[in-house]
């Protein structure tokens, strides 16, 4: 298949998976050649959203035969160090997908790993993706635990890629409300006001994330659902995106998917 058809059958596949017609999507992508990745790695998406497909086979699937994702012990430092390589456009995509299919399965070292490895070439990755890897790593390394820790490194790293890209979330504003309350303040965040549904749409995701970040899914699914309900209210279209997009995912670590 030449280079454009693959370009105008991918297109394709994204404005049915958009409609959300996964099916439609589905037959596309299957009549696209196996050893295209891009493809490939779309497909197994599309197979998971149908339950044509497991957890665990979909992140098969969106593995490469690349060392991603297989830590290597920098004896030095004690620490772990990961290499992820992007193999075509797009392809930190899958990468995320991955990682945040790992967490869900309490896997949470390696989904780590990925998310690190995806920070550290912060000047190659789209600032979609780059927010929402820097917002889970954030996630699941805050409150460590004697299954997985914080590495001394992370902080540095975070710090590094929220200063540099900063101005490139910004230019989102779901993105940046994202973002800011993935690392939002637990001592402060009783004490802002809440005069309006706005107001409350924002305490209660961020109150949301900063739950989740505790593992109490529970609460925080609750949190997400009042700050919804707040969000309608005020008729802010911008300011409901992070908050589904926060809801959904702990949906998914709560294994309702």
């Amino acid at each position: 298949m030449a280079d454009d058809a693959i370009k105008e059958q991918l297109e394709n596949a994204r404005k049915a998976f958009e409609a959300q017609n996964y099916q439609a999507c589905e037959v596309i992508l299957q009549k696209m050649p196996q050893e295209d990745l891009k493809a490939q790695h779309n497909l197994a998406i599309v197979r998971l959203l149908q339950n044509h497909a497991d957890m665990e086979q979909t992140i098969a699937a969106l593995a490469d035969n690349s060392t991603e994702g297989l830590p290597m012990l920098n004896e030095r430092e004690g620490e772990t160090k990961n290499s992820v390589s992007l193999l075509y456009e797009g392809h930190e995509t899958a990468h995320f997908n991955r990682a945040l299919l790992l967490a869900r399965s309490g896997l949470l070292n390696e989904a780590a790993g990925i998310l690190r490895g995806l920070l550290g070439m912060h000047n190659s990755i789209t600032p979609a993706v780059l927010g929402r890897a820097l917002c889970l790593l954030q996630t699941i390394t805050r409150i460590p635990t004697k299954a997985h820790h914080r590495q001394r490194s992370d902080d540095e790293l975070i710090q590094k890629v929220i200063t540099e890209n900063m101005s490139k979330f910004s230019k989102d504003p779901a993105l940046l409300s994202m973002v800011k309350g993935a690392f939002a303040d637990s001592s402060t965040i009783h004490e802002m006001p809440h005069n309006s549904d706005a107001d409350w749409a924002v305490y209660f995701n961020n109150l949301g994330v900063l739950t989740m970040g505790d593992s109490k899914m529970n609460v925080a699914s609750l949190c997400f659902a009042k700050a919804e309900k707040a969000a309608a209210q005020c008729n802010t279209p911008l300011m409901r995106h992070p908050i589904v997009y926060n809801a959904g995912l702990c949906a998914l670590l709560r294994g309702e998917y």
